[in-house]
């Protein structure tokens, strides 16, 4: 997807209820005729493309494949347009997964690629702030609930928090009064995060945001004395110069980097452990 794209575009693409509509509206906003989607995506002809957009021609793995060479989507737009096909056709990879599963999937992917949706910043609401990090294991067990999309059942997140039953249940239930964890109603009762991170950008004055990072600092330091060179695990320090005028937008590039890369590593539903993240800029 190129970046030229402008806001009304992304929304008018995601808005698309299928896989045609999709292509059409992509078409247009390309501005590429059939012969040149043919050409680029290797059609055999325009008319097998104008078939393909219009009907009634069906998706095949070949077709599909040629869709997404045609329009050079990538990573997340790719995945977009192939949940779509799996809901309209049936006929991708994805036809194991059940119809409320591919449609939780679109519903994270048009989050994640919808640029006007910004995470909410909870900066602001101090007293939500303290609420929150007061909450016994707070940032555990909210980790533990995995992506948006498919949320944890209790009995997952214990075994990736190992917090006993009453604890969990206590913490679980204050997180809800404050709307950041909701229910399913089905049987297992699954919990899902309100949102994938709750930014506290701002919150140098909260003691209990203080009191955790420097609880994290300590975790960090017992882990590298004892499993420093552990394959799975990264300690890694760099030291380099910059201007002083530029820290500020190197402090909100650094942390968008990170928040984007713990969204892509929560996208994976079987997460069986919570890893832990902790950075600074000084």
């Amino acid at each position: 997807m190129k970046a030229s794209l402008t806001t009304e575009d992304v929304i008018w693409i995601l808005e698309a209820p299928g896989a045609r509509e999709f292509i059409q509206r992509m078409q247009k906003i390309r501005k590429m005729s059939f012969a040149q989607i043919a050409r680029k995506g290797g059609f055999s002809s325009r008319a097998h493309v104008r078939e393909l957009i219009h009907g009634p021609r069906g998706f095949t793995q070949l077709s599909i494949s040629r869709i997404v060479r045609a329009f050079s989507l990538n990573a997340d737009w790719r995945d977009f347009f192939l949940t779509l096909v799996a809901l309209s056709a049936r006929n991708t990879t994805l036809v194991n997964w059940s119809e409320e599963r591919l449609k939780r999937r679109l519903q994270l992917l048009r989050h994640r690629l919808n640029r006007t949706q910004k995470r909410i910043d909870r900066s602001g609401e101090t007293k939500l702030v303290e609420q929150l990090l007061a909450i016994p294991h707070f940032l555990p067990i909210y980790a533990s609930l995995g992506n948006t999309s498919d949320g944890a059942t209790l009995t997952e997140i214990q075994e990736r928090t190992n917090l006993n039953d009453s604890t969990l249940q206590n913490s679980l239930q204050k997180m809800k009064s404050t709307g950041v964890v909701t229910l399913s109603s089905t049987t297992p009762v699954r919990y899902f995060a309100r949102e994938y991170h709750l930014s506290f950008s701002e919150v140098v004055r909260s003691e209990h945001f203080r009191h955790t990072y420097l609880k994290g600092l300590e975790h960090v330091k017992d882990r590298a004395t004892q499993d420093f060179n552990a394959n799975n695990l990264l300690f890694i320090q760099s030291v380099f110069c910059v201007r002083s005028t530029d820290l500020p937008d190197l402090k909100k590039r650094l942390g968008d980097l990170l928040t984007e890369f713990a969204d892509r590593a929560i996208d994976d539903e079987k997460g069986d452990r919570i890893a832990t993240l902790l950075a600074a800029l000084v």
